[in-house]
């Protein structure tokens, strides 16, 4: 059994292993659309008046990302942030009210073989 395996066999490592995959998720999505925009976490720490070496905690994941970070940081870039939920192991949700099911998962321009983001933006 690899350690992966034995890390989500029990309720504490797959909530761990689920705290780093958002983390991982939501700062991926932040530092794609950073380059997308080119715009540096210089820059990003400017329009948030906040410091690069905050920013760069953030996005490292060493400093606690609340939502209202979160939602100030896609704010500062022009972007609304949008959550979605899954039931555990599920892999797609139903889109408004038509009942069609859309696939939830986008998978990353750089390496499709990877999951991107379940956070989906508009803007």
């Amino acid at each position: 059994m690899s350690f992966f395996e034995r890390l989500i066999s029990t309720d504490k490592g797959k909530r761990l292993h689920q705290q780093e995959r958002v983390i991982l998720e939501a700062t991926e999505l932040i530092c794609e659309i950073l380059e997308q925009q080119n715009v540096s976490r210089a820059e990003l720490a400017t329009r948030l008046n906040s410091s690069r070496g905050h920013i760069t905690q953030l996005l490292d994941g060493r400093a606690n990302m609340t939502l209202r970070t979160l939602s100030d940081i896609f704010h500062a870039l022009g972007h609304e942030m949008h959550l979605s939920s899954l039931k555990q192991g599920q892999r797609t949700a139903v889109s408004g009210s038509s009942n069609k099911w859309k696939p939830l998962v986008n998978y990353h321009p750089k390496r499709p073989d990877q999951p991107s983001n379940i956070l989906k933006l508009a803007g």
